[in-house]
C-alpha cells in the first residue's frame, strides 16, 4: 500500500513530459500563400448577360400629378336665316288719309261750356224766385272803382233741388267787371228766375269788393248766385 502513492506521482510526471516533448519541439515550417501553386482556372460556361434594372413606371406614373380633364367644346348652333319678306307695295288705294284737325272751340262755345259745367257742379241749391226789389248802379264812368256785386230781394216760389227755408231770398249778382255793367244791373221788379245759388260767406274773396245795396234787407242771408236762367 505504501508504494502506491509514489507509483501514480511517477505515472503523472511522466505524462507530463511527454505531454512537455509532444508539443514543445520544433515544428515544420507551413508553407506561404504566395508559395502555394495557382490552380488554373477552371473555364465556366458563359453566364446570361445581366437583365436591365427593371423601371416601377407604375410607380413613376404615379408620382405624377393627374391631368386635368379636358371639357368638350361646345359648338354654337347655328340658326338658318329667316328669309324675309320682301315690302309689298302699297297701292294707291291703301295710302292713309290725312288726319282731320278739329278747329279749336269758339270763345262762346267755350263760355257755355263752362256755365253749363258750373250749373251741374252747383246744381245742391235751386230755387223759382220772382224779383221784389233792385239796386241801382250808378254810371260807371262816375264811379271811383271799377267792380261791384248788387243785391237783389226774390220771393220764393219754388225750391226745386236742395234745402231753403223762407219766403223770401237776398240774392247776390255781379253789376260792374272790369267798368263794364252786367245783365243784373238791368233786372227789374216782376222778373222770375231759376237761381242756383250757395251761401255768400263761402266766397271770402267778394268780401273786399263794393256793393250795391238798396233792399236794407238785414234779416235775410245772403246767397251768391251761381246761374240764372229766366223764367
Amino acid at each position: 500500500m505504501s508504494q502506491r502513492p509514489g507509483l501514480i506521482v511517477g505515472l503523472i510526471v511522466a505524462a507530463i513530459a511527454c505531454a512537455l516533448a509532444a508539443g514543445c519541439g520544433p515544428k515544420p515550417p507551413q508553407p506561404m500563400a504566395q508559395d502555394l501553386p495557382m490552380a488554373p482556372a477552371k473555364p465556366t460556361a458563359a453566364s446570361p448577360p445581366a437583365a436591365a434594372p427593371a423601371t416601377n413606371v407604375g410607380m413613376e406614373a404615379s408620382k405624377l400629378p393627374p391631368t386635368p380633364p379636358v371639357a368638350p367644346q361646345k359648338t354654337a348652333a347655328v340658326t338658318p336665316a329667316t328669309p324675309q319678306p320682301s315690302p309689298a307695295k302699297a297701292s294707291p288705294a291703301s295710302k292713309a288719309a290725312p288726319a282731320k284737325t278739329t278747329p279749336p272751340p269758339s270763345k262762346s262755345q267755350s263760355t257755355a261750356t263752362k256755365q253749363t259745367a258750373t250749373a251741374a257742379k252747383s246744381e245742391g241749391t235751386v230755387v223759382i224766385g220772382t224779383i221784389e226789389l233792385v239796386s241801382k248802379i250808378p254810371d260807371p264812368s262816375t264811379l271811383p272803382y271799377d267792380t261791384c256785386v248788387t243785391f237783389i230781394k226774390y220771393k220764393v216760389n219754388k225750391v226745386v233741388s236742395g234745402s231753403y227755408d223762407g219766403d223770401s231770398l237776398l240774392a247776390v249778382f255781379w253789376g260792374l267787371r272790369k267798368g263794364k255793367l252786367q245783365p243784373a244791373a238791368s233786372f227789374r221788379v216782376g222778373q222770375t228766375h231759376r237761381l242756383t245759388i250757395e251761401p255768400f260767406s263761402e266766397h271770402e274773396e267778394l268780401a273786399r269788393v263794393m256793393q250795391a245795396d238798396d233792399t236794407n234787407e238785414y234779416s235775410l242771408t245772403p246767397y251768391w248766385v251761381v246761374s240764372y236762367t229766366a223764367e
